[in-house]
């Protein structure tokens, strides 16, 4: 368990970043979830007294790790696709409200991994963030895709039913979330 007992709740953030998948407009949504996730990295390692260097939240919060290459690569190919795709969601509203429940459950998980998995270190260094951050996206990445799908509708679900995302997840998909843990805590000693 974390040192200190005082685990913030990162059930609205996760919630909230689903809410930004729906923002029509593009790259709105996508400055608006890395902005959050970053807070919600920063306020959960701040709560559970643990130090870090500068860079560490954001590192941690945007798990997908690229070269300039790719970025610049990514901008270009965000340019011309991701309006066309803002406007393919737009017209079917559904593939939105399957990647918004999505996005909230990657929020959970990090928030998850965050608070559950990070309390042994003193301190979190740049290195070890990006390191950390790998695991992580290896572990998302590799989530069994029928039972994340699965999970993410029961979630979702949930959400629109006015549940708090935690006790959705936690009461519906207790089974992925312990596949999680586990194959988080095996992607941190292979890397």
């Amino acid at each position: 368990m974390p040192r200190n007992s005082k685990v913030p709740s990162f059930s609205r953030t996760s919630f909230q970043t689903g809410v930004f998948r729906l923002i029509p407009i593009p790259f709105v949504d996508d400055f608006l979830i890395n902005r959050t996730r970053r807070r919600l990295v920063e306020k959960a390692l701040r709560k559970a007294d643990l130090r870090f260097e500068g860079d560490v939240p954001k590192i941690i919060a945007s798990w997908e790790q690229r070269s300039f290459g790719q970025r610049i690569g990514s901008i270009m190919k965000g340019l011309i696709l991701k309006p066309l795709k803002k406007l393919f969601r737009t017209v079917f509203f559904w593939f939105t409200v399957r990647d918004a429940g999505r996005t909230a459950a990657e929020s959970y998980l990090l928030g998850r991994m965050v608070t559950r998995h990070l309390h042994e270190y003193d301190k979190i260094t740049n290195e070890e963030a990006r390191r950390l951050s790998a695991a992580f996206s290896r572990t998302v990445d590799r989530c069994d895709r029928k039972l994340a799908s699965h999970a993410w509708s029961k979630i979702w679900s949930g959400i629109r039913r006015n549940r708090k995302v935690k006790r959705t997840i936690e009461e519906e998909a207790p089974g992925f979330l312990a596949q999680f843990d586990g194959s988080f805590r095996n992607a941190v000693k292979s890397a």
